[in-house]
């Protein structure tokens, strides 16, 4: 979780298109009008490619020549358009955002995230002096008749709302409301954001405009909240934070929590710290860390907010939020004792463990240390087989025939310094031998996918480039000469795990990757076959959800991928506290990629969840863990298995003994389980717990199926 000022993200009007639609972006400069004739769309997709890693290295004016130039070259380009459109937002070229808006409307003249932008443009721009409300109301009815939505009728009222028109801004707004009531698991909506929430943003929305100047007085207008009760720093809350992730309610957080850490967090990423805040930044501890943080422009050198309206959005937060977290909305039945599995000691002993890596395959067991820097091979009875070393912490890891190929992340903690490496190790007679550097300088990797991309017949990888303040997702080009060509699929921190998928069945492998950072949840980049992709914010989450998980399985058996997905990361704060929304979620595919939530299992601190049929009934269980359970109350909650009855009903059991994987480790084709330890990191543990786990020294829990 970060909560970014970077707009690097969709960028939307207030909570609702952002969260719903996905739109992004930057404001093309280009007078698109003057096209080549017979234009290459190939030299506008490199011009593109050009853009981004401009903008990467922080060159401003070269990417926005290349922006210009690739929607010149292909007006179609809706990426281009809006990720221009957001970077003249970025450097605060509003009027010029308003003029490319403009010109992309003219250009995709039905594409609902280029009117949503230029919504955005007329009727909510920091720049009040552009600001056209009669002309937001024309583009955003026009926009609902595309694309009917609470999330589009809320538009309508905030351009309403701007052009000084209280009846219809409200009438806008109540339809907004009775809109959500009925389609609250709409596509556009994400899945956790509870109906109840979403409902209570759009009330608290109608009595802020109820009690605005353009209604005020007049005694046909029903109020359901007084003058007081309506926070100016609503407006600035809404502005502001969703140029860079979803809005996130001020209920979400405890008051303590938003002031020692979010605000002061949010304040620097925009900036703050330039007009006179105590905002902390990091800078880097080493001088190639803080030229990869300087490029990313992490910290912009002047306040992106005039400090009155940064007053204000602070005391908003600060005076909304709850003294102590939420409560979850239920407790889970859970059942404590698991007779299908059996407790196994199995493995060596560890002082301290930590545990990075548990990978099954073949009857043997993978496990990496990271304060060993080890990767460590047992067979099926816990016998160790070899020892090897690595530089660091061994985080991933696939066999392919004698070779194993090793991903390590160069730091467990964060940072953005460049030090992991895919490794691979062969084995020579019935040892490996020395490791062999294929990709150096990753990112702080934390999870590798292989395959033929491009389809040259040549195998491809994926590094998610997690970094810290910095990062990146990337494929490497394999190259008949066994090096790798680097393509950047994404310059932003958190990415975390990578599938490949032809999602749109046009026989080219697509990418998914769960970020964990700025823009949240589950991304899709669909592979156009010419080496380019087109990037769709697949399932957007809040920034406060700790996405760090998922995996794609067809759930309801209609042929197409669902998502099965952890959030549980509390390590952003200095003292973590559980939190009601996290936990195990299944997203169904309604067969043109579009998930939605359909169960939840609330599991405070989910680390990781793992989908197989343990009972060999023909459907799909669940294994989860939790790094960050809540282990005042519930220390058993650390693990938990949810049995598939059918219709994702699943009834839930723990193990009072117990980075998790399942596999085949004893070779009697069941499929068994085996937990990782790591004990020593970020998370609130009793001390008596602490002590235990050092006295049993236990690296690995084995959890032996007892089906066959």
């Amino acid at each position: 979780m970060r909560l970014s000022p970077l707009v690097r993200s969709l960028s939307v009007l207030l909570v609702s298109f952002a969260t719903a639609s996905g739109i992004g972006a930057s404001d093309p400069v280009w007078a698109a009008d003057n096209l080549p004739a017979g234009s290459d769309p190939e030299s506008a997709v490199a011009a593109l490619d050009r853009a981004r890693t401009s903008r990467e290295a922080g060159k401003i004016d070269e990417a926005i020549a290349a922006y210009e130039r690739s929607v010149a070259l292909d007006p179609a380009q809706v990426d281009a358009w809006l990720e221009l459109i957001l970077l003249l937002t970025e450097i605060s070229r509003h009027a010029m955002a308003l003029e490319m808006s403009e010109l992309a409307v003219q250009k995709r003249p039905d594409e609902p995230k280029i009117l949503a932008r230029l919504v955005f443009s007329l009727a909510a721009s920091p720049d009040e002096a552009i600001r056209d409300g009669d002309r937001a109301v024309e583009v955003a009815e026009r926009l609902f008749e595309i694309q009917s939505a609470y999330v589009t009728a809320r538009l309508v009222a905030i351009s309403h709302a701007e052009a000084g028109d209280c009846e219809n801004a409200l009438h806008w707004m109540q339809r907004a409301t009775d809109l959500a009531e009925m389609d609250w698991q709409h596509p556009w909506v994400p899945g956790p954001v509870r109906k109840a929430q979403v409902v209570e943003a759009l009330q608290r929305h109608k009595d802020a405009i109820a009690n605005s100047p353009i209604c005020v007085g007049r005694t046909d207008v029903a109020r359901s909240a007084s003058a007081e009760d309506h926070h100016p720093g609503h407006e600035y809350a809404l502005r502001y934070c969703v140029s860079c992730h979803l809005f996130v309610e001020p209920e979400m957080l405890p008051k303590q929590v938003w002031e020692d850490y979010v605000i002061p967090n949010m304040g620097a990423f925009m900036g703050m710290h330039n007009a006179g805040y105590d905002y902390d930044v990091f800078p880097g501890k080493s001088a190639t860390e803080r030229e990869i943080i300087a490029a990313a422009n992490v910290y912009p050198s002047e306040a992106q907010v005039p400090k009155a309206q940064w007053d204000a959005l602070v005391a908003y937060f600060l005076e909304r939020a709850p003294e102590s977290p939420a409560a979850r909305e239920y407790e889970p039945e859970v059942e404590i004792g698991l007779d299908q599995f059996r407790v196994v000691e199995f493995g060596t002993s560890r002082k301290t463990p930590m545990t990075t890596l548990v990978h099954i395959e073949n009857g043997r067991l993978y496990v990496g240390d990271f304060e060993r820097s080890s990767l460590t091979v047992f067979d099926g009875t816990g016998r160790v087989i070899e020892e090897l070393t690595t530089p660091h912490a061994p985080i991933a890891l696939r066999t392919r025939g004698r070779e194993l190929w090793v991903t390590d992340i160069g730091s467990v903690f964060p940072s953005d310094l460049p030090a992991g490496n895919l490794l691979v190790f062969r084995q020579e007679g019935t040892a490996y031998g020395a490791y062999e550097t294929r990709i150096t300088n990753l990112q702080r990797p934390t999870h590798t996918t292989y395959g033929d991309v491009n389809r040259d017949g040549i195998e491809d990888v994926v590094v998610s480039e997690f970094g810290h303040r910095a990062g990146r997702l990337m494929w490497y080009e394999g190259r008949k000469d066994g090096g790798y060509a680097p393509h950047v699929l994404l310059s932003e921190p958190g990415t975390i795990t990578s599938y490949l998928h032809d999602f749109d069945g046009d026989g080219w492998e697509d990418i998914a990757v769960v970020i964990g950072q700025d823009r949240e949840g589950i991304h899709i980049f669909y592979n156009l076959g010419d080496g380019s992709f087109r990037h769709s914010h697949a399932l957007q989450l809040p920034p406060t959800y700790g996405s760090n998980f998922f995996a794609l399985h067809d759930f309801d058996g209609d042929g197409h991928a669902d998502i099965l997905a952890t959030n549980g990361d509390n390590g952003d704060y200095v003292s973590a506290f559980p939190k009601s929304h996290h936990g195990v979620r299944i997203y169904i595919n309604d067969g043109t990629n579009v998930f939605v939530e359909r169960y939840f299992f609330p599991l405070y601190g989910a680390s990781k969840a793992l989908a197989v049929d343990f009972d060999g009934d023909g459907d799909l269980d669940i294994a989860a863990i939790a790094m960050f359970a809540d282990f005042m109350r519930h220390p058993e909650a650390g693990f938990v298995y949810l049995e598939n009855l059918g219709d994702l009903q699943f009834d839930a059991a723990h193990i009072p003994e117990a980075a998790d994987d399942a596999g085949d480790v004893d070779g009697d084709d069941d499929i068994d389980i085996v937990l990782g330890s790591m004990i020593e990191g970020p998370g609130a543990v009793p001390s008596v717990l602490m002590e235990r786990w050092r006295d049993l020294q236990r690296p690995l829990l084995y959890l032996e199926n007892q089906m066959k």
